[in-house]
């Protein structure tokens, strides 16, 4: 093994938590952050000088190999009888990333290279990876396998996840500024920092693998949501009494769900004339909860004794089983994401490809972190918090204002940056509930949509390919042959253009599958080349600044009017008619 120097940084430990540790492992997820981003930066850097690019010495061509090779080792899975064998591997590829690092800032100190500003850029990069690196390689080497969590059961487990557990900021759920909310079908907790901002943190969950009445019992008790862990071993009881199992009712569960579903679609309540909407609101409620009991009682006469004891229990399992089964539809049959994937991570891989593509401004930033529960650490996401309107309630707050309203020069940039962003992500629920507007009255009495935000970000990087438009979707030509994007920001296009297909495997290899990398890479590649065609073509003009779009709403409703304007976003999210 290659004996490192590591004197600057601190050693990577699995302590108690005691504050001073929960530092420590925030300063680690922060350092860590910076390392991935020092390696994409560098990894696609050139020198420039003098209006001249010049190629990689063989120095800088071997750093950025062994970078390329150590994410391929990180992302491998480690079992318990290959563990030696793989941590040599991974080892191996941390310490030349070390020595090529290394090299690289001999080559150009001693040469007294690095001046400019490019160069300089890339020599501080090398600096920055070669420290990490070696911090990183300590980790795992001061580490036994079970610290690392390599046991039995964790057939899936990487050393990327190993040294993830080890460096990512970790959220204890007993925190003082944390509480915890309820969203449907997950337990969801709030983050208040102390600057005011604020940030959603949700485990990390996987769709159903099957759709199967026995699987969503097992994901139920794993949710971590308030009645899971009591309810579920008093169903499994049951069945164990009568001699039964869930595929017993397999098919009474489909019946089951399926009327779960058309009750939530179908109010059958009519609002009175002096009724308010939430009084409304709650007459429908209570009387869906009886619509819910009926249907239990039909299909798990077993569990009717059960309702009667437990009923806010099984009311919650009902609804549980009917938003996740909706969840497993939706993402199976139109997001074309496989079963069993996990879901939420789809968050963190758009935003950082917003990032990637210089447009991170557009997408709630989000990012993997660990969650420290009574029942111990799980992986989960953590969202930038969006505390405006969703489009969909700005829509109904001007209705119901009766005021007309505008975009931005601004917000209509940002509308076209994020359709085009979907079709490369392969978003197909980018409805008016999915991303978030900030807004301003006017003096000229209506209200201006200033900016825009996307959250929620799940129906995303599944097994869609170039050219495919599912759902929401919208493709940058319609049926009719007209553009639907018919001006872009220039360096959004620029970035896109750039986008190489092995900043792609970087970017996405520690979240995404194999093959919805590929996809990933499929829909980029068609994006790219119809954008480049329709440039050329002038169908889409870009935009070099923020003042080149004003005036450009005026010009997309223009050409609509003479229906020369594709139904892309502006036309299904009701900017024009």
């Amino acid at each position: 093994m290659l004996e490192t120097e590591i004197t600057d940084m601190e050693e990577l430990q699995v302590k108690e938590h005691a504050p001073a540790q929960q530092k420590r492992e925030v300063d680690q997820a922060r350092l860590h952050s910076d390392f991935i981003a020092a390696k994409n930066e560098l990894l696609e850097s050139k020198v420039k000088h003098l209006f001249i690019t010049y190629g990689d010495s063989s120095q800088m061509h071997d750093l950025k190999k062994s970078l390329t090779d150590l994410n391929s080792e990180l992302k491998k899975p480690v079992l318990v009888s290959s563990y030696d064998r793989s941590k040599m591997q991974v080892c191996r590829a941390y310490e030349n990333v070390i020595i090529f690092s290394q090299r690289y800032i001999d080559h150009i100190v001693s040469r007294d290279r690095g001046h400019h500003e490019s160069g300089a850029r890339r020599l501080e990069l090398a600096r920055q990876i070669n420290s990490q690196a070696k911090a990183e390689l300590k980790a795992l080497n001061s580490m036994s396998r079970m610290e690392l969590g390599v046991t039995d059961a964790s057939k899936d487990t990487t050393f990327g996840d190993m040294l993830f557990n080890v460096r990512a900021e970790k959220i204890d759920v007993n925190g003082k500024n944390v509480t915890k909310i309820g969203a449907g079908a997950s337990t969801l907790y709030k983050i208040e920092a102390d600057d005011g901002s604020t940030s959603y943190v949700k485990q990390e969950e996987r769709i159903l693998p099957s759709g199967s009445f026995a699987d969503m019992l097992k994901m139920y008790e794993q949710s971590g949501l308030p009645l899971a862990s009591e309810i579920v071993p008093k169903v499994l009881e049951i069945f164990k009494k009568n001699k039964l199992t869930p595929d017993d009712f397999q098919g009474n569960f489909e019946n089951f769900v399926d009327e779960l579903t058309y009750i939530s679609e179908h109010n059958l309540l009519v609002q009175g004339e002096d009724e308010s909407d939430e009084d409304f609101k709650k007459r429908t409620e209570a009387n869906d909860r009886e619509r819910y009991k009926t249907a239990i009682r039909e299909n798990f006469t077993f569990l009717s004794r059960m309702l009667d004891q437990h009923p806010e229990e099984i009311l919650e399992l009902a609804t549980y089983f009917r938003k996740k089964s909706k969840e497993e539809y939706a993402a199976t049959n139109i997001a074309l994401i496989t079963h069993g994937a996990i879901l939420s991570s789809r968050n963190v891989s758009t935003s950082r490809i917003a990032q990637r593509l210089k447009v991170s401004e557009i997408v709630a930033k989000s990012e993997t972190v660990i969650l420290q529960r009574e029942d111990g650490e799980v992986r989960a996401n953590a969202m930038e918090g969006v505390e405006t309107f969703t489009m969909s309630e700005f829509q109904e707050y001007c209705k119901k204002n009766k005021k007309s309203y505008k975009m931005s020069p601004i917000a209509l940039k940002q509308l076209f940056s994020l359709q085009v962003l979907d079709a490369i992500c392969g978003q197909v629920d980018r409805h008016s509930n999915n991303y978030c507007v900030n807004y301003e009255e006017s003096d000229a009495g209506y209200v201006l949509i200033t900016s825009i935000k996307a959250i929620d970000n799940d129906m995303s990087f599944g097994n869609i390919r170039d050219g495919q438009t599912m759902n929401y979707m919208k493709p940058l030509i319609d049926s009719d042959g007209n553009v639907t994007v018919p001006f872009l920001d220039k360096k959004f296009y620029d970035a896109i253009m750039s986008y190489g297909m092995d900043k792609v495997e970087f970017d996405q290899a520690d979240i995404r599958t194999p093959e919805e990398i590929e996809c990933l890479k499929s829909r980029l590649s068609f994006i790219q080349k119809t954008l480049s065609d329709l440039v050329k073509q002038q169908k889409i003009e870009l935009i070099e600044n923020d003042k080149g779009w004003l005036g450009k709403m005026e010009k997309a409703e223009l050409l609509n009017e003479h229906h020369l304007l594709g139904r892309g976003y502006l036309y299904v999210h009701k900017i024009v008619d």
